[in-house]
């Protein structure tokens, strides 16, 4: 595996353990997901048995990732996939929910195969102190500039939960609860919009975004917005002709 450069696969020293939220104290952050290396979600932290995931002692529901896969295990209820992104291995299982034996969240036209890389949508679980996957959605990436993209975005979030806000657009401090949440202020120029949307169209115009756009689920998590409001607000906006789609229909750019 390349290696990506980052220090001991997670970024900084020791930023994955008795890291204080920058509010003092556990943060939450249930209905967001946090783009991660798999070395975070291998070293995180677990109160207790039936506790979720913490990541810099904030709580993390769902997290994304980019790995290469090295080894599938097909079985009759699950398919398991060993995956490895240059941070660590980690196991990554995929349930099968329909009666034909299809694996929903798989692509069956261009299904996962060894040596693809994927974007891997989740939650870490915690088995007899074993870290694993239990993976909602796994997608074969096409565009590569997708996994430098993903390592950014994750770099980026473990600073400002270690420093702080950069006092950017992208990403606000709460302090007044204790943890962290992003806030994204609609801007004046789309003031005639439906308020879901106008923060998401100026959430977009304030990146510098990659030829591939942006997927609805970065965005849902850059803007506090669950996925279902994401995904019906971004295709009002294609609908109206501010946003199109890119590589496929999850990857969305603003058409000025």
């Amino acid at each position: 595996m390349a290696s990506y450069g980052y220090d001991g696969g997670g970024f900084l020293q020791g930023s994955q353990s008795n890291t204080q939220s920058p509010g003092g104290g556990k943060a939450k952050a249930e209905s967001t997901l946090r783009p991660v290396t798999i070395k975070q979600a291998m070293e995180a932290h677990f109160p207790h048995s039936d506790a979720s995931a913490y990541i810099q002692d904030v709580e993390v529901a769902h997290v994304s990732f980019c790995a290469i896969v090295r080894e599938i295990a097909r079985h009759d209820s699950n398919v398991l996939f060993r995956m490895e992104d240059g941070t660590g291995t980690v196991e990554a299982r995929k349930w099968r929910e329909s009666n034909d034996g299809e694996t929903e969240g798989l692509d069956p036209e261009t299904g996962v195969q060894e040596r693809d890389w994927v974007r891997v949508v989740g939650k870490i679980n915690n088995f007899n102190s074993k870290r694993y996957v239990n993976a909602s959605r796994i997608t074969k990436i096409t565009d590569f500039n997708q996994i430098n993209y993903h390592y950014l975005d994750a770099m980026r979030v473990t600073l400002e939960y270690d420093r702080g806000s950069s006092g950017g657009n992208y990403m606000a401090i709460d302090h007044t609860n204790g943890g962290a949440s992003n806030v994204v202020k609609p801007s004046d120029q789309h003031k005639n919009l439906p308020p879901k949307q106008a923060k998401i169209m100026s959430y977009l115009e304030s990146q510098e975004l990659p030829e591939a756009g942006m997927h609805l689920e970065d965005i849902a998590h850059s803007c506090a917005m669950t996925l279902e409001d994401v995904t019906d607000a971004t295709n009002q906006l294609i609908a109206a002709g501010e946003l199109f789609t890119t590589s496929d229909d999850n990857y969305v750019r603003p058409t000025n």
